[in-house]
Formats: structure tokens, C-alpha cells, sequence
């Protein structure tokens, strides 16, 4: 079963969306996020399918797991600055405690952020060979 966990950008260092004065605070979502290209990212490069065991029954649940907001955001922003700049740098993905930094980290890593586009392949900037 999937499970969507809040996809808000997180206002004044809290939960919510800042105020959009020309519509909704979800406004970012149609426009930003699940654009055809934003959405077949999503579920090519970033959801996932879990199979954890519950420790007492031992019994297996398959779930499929989808990006939060920040978990998302800090993932492109990180290959969109390894394709500018190079991938011999380091990065702190700073996100609170229970927040999803390895799922985070785990979108960052090949062979997930491999280059899609001939021209990333063809980039000696590229994340990976």
C-alpha cells in the first residue's frame, strides 16, 4: 500500500507551506512538483518499495515509499550542483531528527542519480562513471 508521508516546504523553521498571494499555499505542488516530467522523476529515480518484517509476527508488508518535500528538494539541488561543479566535493544534508536523511542520502546515490541525458553522460562532471 503506498504511503505518503506531509509534502509541505516548511515555513518559518515549522510545518506548513509560506503564504501564496496569488492562490493556494499548495499552489507548488501542480506547478513544481507533479508536472508530467516532476512526476515520472519521482517514480522513476526517488519511491520506493519497503519490505519490512514486523520483529513480533515476523510477517513481511510490502509498502511503497515516496520523497518528502525536503527529502526531494535537497536531492536535486545536490545533483543539480554535482552536474555544475563536479562530484569531488562534500555536502551535509542537514535535516531534523526522524526527518529521512538516509532516504535522502539513498536518492543522492547511484546508480539512482545516474545521468539520464547524453549530454550528463557525456559530462566529466557527472556524479558517477
Amino acid at each position: 500500500m503506498p504511503r505518503f508521508l506531509p509534502f509541505d516546504q516548511g515555513y518559518n523553521d515549522g510545518a506548513g507551506n509560506p503564504p501564496n498571494p496569488n492562490g493556494l499555499a499548495t499552489d507548488f505542488l501542480c506547478k513544481r512538483i507533479l508536472t508530467p516530467a516532476g512526476l515520472a522523476d519521482i517514480l522513476e529515480n526517488y519511491a520506493q518499495m519497503v519490505v519490512p518484517k514486523d520483529p513480533r509476527t515476523k510477517k513481511e508488508e510490502r509498502t511503497q515509499l515516496f520523497p518528502r518535500y525536503h527529502q526531494l528538494d535537497v536531492v536535486r539541488k545536490l545533483l543539480a550542483d554535482v552536474r555544475a561543479r563536479g562530484a569531488a566535493r562534500r555536502y551535509l544534508i542537514q535535516h531534523s531528527a526522524g526527518s529521512g536523511k538516509s532516504n535522502s542520502q539513498l536518492g543522492a546515490d547511484p546508480p539512482r542519480s545516474a545521468p539520464h541525458t547524453p549530454e550528463d553522460r557525456a559530462s566529466p562532471g557527472r556524479a558517477h562513471g
